[in-house]
Formats: C-alpha cells, sequence, structure tokens
C-alpha cells in the first residue's frame, strides 16, 4: 500500500517559505536611510576600536527605530586621510550586511530638508530652505567642487576656470578675515573689501596692482 507523504510534502514547502522569507528580509535591510543622532542615557556607549557616530534608523516614536553607533565611509583612512563626522540631524545611507544594523556603516548623506545644499556656477553656496524647487537652486556646474563649513568658510574649484577660491569667516554672518600665503605661477588676487592686490606674469613681464588706500610703515626700498 502507497505511503501518503503530503504532509513532508507540506512541511517542506513551509520551511522553504520561511527560508525564502527570511532571505527576502535579510536583503532588503541591507540598504536603509537613517539620521545621526545625539546619544542619550539610554543609548550604549560607542565601542572604542574606531570612531563611529549614533544612526537612527526609522520613526521618531519610542519603539519605531533602532539605534547603533557605525562608523562612516571616508574618502582616505591611511597615510593620507580626512577626517569629517557627520553633524546631528545629517541624513545618511547605511549599508548593513544581512541586514544586520550592528554591522551597518554609513556610506554617505543625502540631502534633505533645511540642510539642503546649492552652489551656483560663480561660487555662491548656500543652504537652502526645503521644499524649493530644482530651478531656484542656482547652476548646476558639474565643474564646481565646493566645500562649506557650518561658520560660512567656504573652499571652491572651478576645474574649467581653473580657479580656486577661499572665503574664511569667524561666523556664518561675518565678513570674510582670513591670512593666505599663496604661490602662483601666472596669477593672484587678494580681496579686502574694495582693497585688491593684483599680482600677474602675462608675456613674460611681472607686474604687482594696489587697488586702494596705501600706507607703508617703516622702510620702503625701491630697486630698478
Amino acid at each position: 500500500m502507497p505511503v501518503n507523504d503530503s504532509s513532508d510534502q507540506s512541511d517542506g514547502n513551509v520551511a522553504m517559505r520561511s527560508r525564502i522569507d527570511q532571505h527576502t528580509n535579510m536583503l532588503g535591510g541591507m540598504v536603509m536611510f537613517g539620521r545621526v543622532v545625539r546619544a542619550g542615557p539610554e543609548d550604549a556607549e560607542a565601542p572604542g576600536d574606531i570612531p563611529r557616530i549614533l544612526v537612527q534608523v526609522g520613526g521618531d516614536t519610542p519603539g519605531s527605530h533602532t539605534r547603533n553607533w557605525m562608523p562612516w565611509l571616508n574618502a582616505r583612512a591611511g597615510y593620507d586621510g580626512e577626517w569629517w563626522v557627520p553633524d546631528i540631524d545629517e541624513q545618511v545611507l547605511v549599508v548593513a550586511p544581512t541586514g544586520n544594523l550592528v554591522l551597518g556603516v554609513v556610506i554617505g548623506s543625502i540631502y534633505r530638508g533645511a540642510l539642503t545644499f546649492a552652489s551656483g556656477a560663480e561660487g555662491i553656496e548656500h543652504k537652502v530652505p526645503y521644499p524649493t524647487p530644482l530651478s531656484e537652486l542656482g547652476t548646476q556646474d558639474n565643474d564646481l567642487h565646493t566645500r562649506v563649513y557650518k561658520d560660512g568658510t567656504s573652499i571652491s574649484y572651478d576645474r574649467q576656470k581653473h580657479r580656486l577660491e577661499v572665503v574664511v569667516k569667524s561666523d556664518a554672518e561675518a565678513e570674510p578675515s582670513v591670512s593666505i600665503s599663496c604661490v602662483a605661477d601666472e596669477f593672484v588676487r587678494l580681496a579686502v573689501g574694495n582693497s585688491k592686490i593684483t599680482i600677474e606674469k602675462k608675456d613674460g613681464q611681472e607686474s604687482i596692482v594696489i587697488e586702494g588706500k596705501v600706507t607703508i610703515v617703516g622702510t620702503l626700498d625701491v630697486t630698478d
């Protein structure tokens, strides 16, 4: 008399579906959005092995999120390196092997809300309110690379115009104030308000042009 194995097949199908669901959940949780948050009394201490930031994944209400200490991706981290810690409330993209957020790594930041960034073709950098139409964000110039800091300081390089611009401020509302040492082959201009000093080498001839009031304290030596 043949043996009825339908029960065994049903159990096997259930087990297979369970494994498929498990793998689907693991794959679906490998890449997630998160937000950098400030540690509270309920959070565990950060591990002391490598630098980490506290990242919250999920909602803002209790029980709707998880918070884990994660390292963040850098351009370089050897003898050459870059140190740039993501800010509190910065939205980040997290990669977590098998969906385990304990193993999560922050691989980048994402523009959002009041921290949305825009840079104009002429080196105008600012944070813009959200939501703002893309047409109002200024020219999206791929030749312009800009870094803007919280105090209003910015560093911009235009690879098409071969122009480097550094603006240093004591705070975001202050006028620029900085001491700079610069070496160039052809052209240097220093400007403070309406006063300018231009040093230029053109057609083999070097010239210095000063615009504005000039005050000399000490000895001025002039040679031919």
